[in-house]
């Protein structure tokens, strides 16, 4: 053991020390050394001899200032020694006097009780407060507190709540603890610093912000009576935890904020977004109506365009049917044109030609009654 190599520690029954089935390996940690001499502190290997043992004692005495510590306990004594000396009394005077015996004892009992009515429990008080201390000093706080609290409020007695509130704090019950201390009211000075200390010690305990600042007033309170080293160091302490609860909370409180901030910020441009996406929709449909209008006008260009080339087509059409009207007339009035000229044999085919037509008026030229004509009558 404390060396590098290290080497298994071994128990009474012969057997090692295993961690999740594995023996235990005991190593030298140097990192030690450096925790020392960082903290002020010293570091010395450990040999097989008494040398290593005056070293560190050289080295505590040159390092620290010496100084004796006293531990003293002061025991509180009860005077009842008058308790059985007046029994003894009574007692001596009820066997001198000539009354039955059994009278005798309840006189007895009822001349003491009525000489002294506190004394039975002045005697249960001595008893209770003997058991509250016991279950105190065994670490039995919860029969402790109600001992000392039951005799408190029977008797009114400070150090009897104080001794409770003692008792709440070493069960945890800060709060009880708090309402009990209050009860002490304490003339003694030193007394009373010692309850306020108790009392920033209990609030302190409750971790929380209006407790600390609680617990800042009563230990500035119990300085104020009384300087104490503990008290001095538990109220720095305090003060130090407070501070940084306080700068937590305002950390938190600058987050919640900017979180806030930034929210209204998204927002703002969530709804910026919203109107830019709302007018560029709205120039889309602009555009997009403006593109239809501009097709629907290209449309009708495009329709009147085809309408009018329809139109001068049908002209053209018209144009060339009365072209070829004229044509078919200039044709047709040509023969009527050429009477002077036209031969024998034209006339023959012409006259050939109309008969075919039969639903011409023509077609009777062809019957057999032959009219005598007029020689200079042409016969279409």
């Amino acid at each position: 053991m404390g060396t590098k190599k290290g080497t298994p520690i071994k128990r009474k029954d012969g057997s090692f020390i295993k961690y999740k089935g594995d023996i235990i390996i005991s190593k030298l940690n140097e990192n030690i050394a450096n925790l020392a001499t960082e903290t002020g502190g010293v570091y010395i290997q450990n040999v097989k001899s008494n040398e290593d043992v005056k070293t560190m004692l050289q080295e505590i005495e040159a390092k620290s200032k010496q100084k004796e510590l006293k531990s003293e306990k002061i025991h509180r004594y009860i005077p009842l020694f008058y308790y059985p000396l007046g029994i003894a009394l009574l007692l001596l005077l009820v066997a001198t006097s000539t009354f039955p015996r059994k009278i005798n004892i309840g006189v007895f009992i009822v001349l003491f009780l009525f000489i002294n009515p506190h004394a039975k429990a002045g005697m249960l008080d001595f008893i209770e407060l003997n058991k509250a201390k016991k279950a105190y000093d065994s670490g039995e706080y919860e029969k402790s507190a109600k001992l000392y609290e039951s005799y408190a409020k029977k008797s009114n007695n400070t150090k009897g709540y104080y001794n409770a509130a003692n008792a709440f704090y070493k069960q945890k019950k800060y709060k009880e603890a708090l309402k009990t201390y209050k009860k002490a009211n304490f003339k003694n000075k030193d007394l009373k610093a010692k309850n306020l200390a108790n009392m920033g010690n209990a609030y302190a305990k409750e971790m929380k912000q209006e407790q600390l600042k609680k617990a800042v007033k009563s230990y500035e309170e119990s300085l104020k009576l009384k300087e104490d080293k503990y008290v001095r160091e538990n109220l720095e302490e305090v003060k130090k935890f407070l501070k940084k609860q306080q700068q937590k909370s305002q950390n938190k409180k600058n987050n919640k904020d900017n979180k806030k901030q930034n929210a209204k910020n998204n927002k703002q441009k969530d709804k910026q977004k919203n109107q830019s996406d709302k007018k560029e929709n709205k120039n889309k449909d602009s555009k997009k109506d403006k593109n239809k209008k501009h097709k629907q006008d290209s449309d009708k260009k495009d329709e009147q365009k085809k309408k009018e080339q329809q139109k001068k087509q049908d002209l053209k059409k018209l144009n060339k049917d009365e072209k070829d009207d004229k044509k078919s007339k200039s044709i047709n009035k040509q023969p009527m044109q050429m009477k002077d000229k036209m031969s024998n044999a034209e006339e023959a085919k012409w006259l050939k030609q109309l008969n075919l037509q039969k639903n011409t008026y023509l077609y009777k030229l062809n019957t057999k009654k032959h009219k005598e004509v007029n020689t200079d009558e042409k016969p279409w």
